[in-house]
């Protein structure tokens, strides 16, 4: 888990239950910045740890995933985790 200030990240950024904005899209927007900061290089914490992360339920995190999985950002190998994708060098 990311920490910033010596408090983890996720007691910062969290997810707004309030929001018009499913959870969802809030937790692969979190997950997506944290892509692009630089805190996730490779591998993407565990459906179980994204849920304890931001206090959302599995299928909530699964769903998260999914639409970084569609964006392109990540891939998942099955058994394995889902990783962060690296930019294609040829572009």
């Amino acid at each position: 888990m990311g920490v910033y200030l010596g408090v983890p990240y996720a007691a910062i950024v969290t997810v707004d239950a309030d929001s018009p904005t499913p959870l969802y899209v809030q937790v692969a927007a979190l997950l997506r910045a944290r892509i692009a900061s630089g805190e996730l290089t490779s591998r993407l914490p565990s459906l179980r740890t994204i849920t304890q992360e931001y206090g959302v339920s599995h299928i909530t995190a699964e769903k998260a995933v999914q639409v970084l999985r569609d964006e392109g950002r990540v891939v998942t190998v099955v058994g394995r985790g889902t990783y962060v994708k690296r930019p294609d060098a040829s572009g």
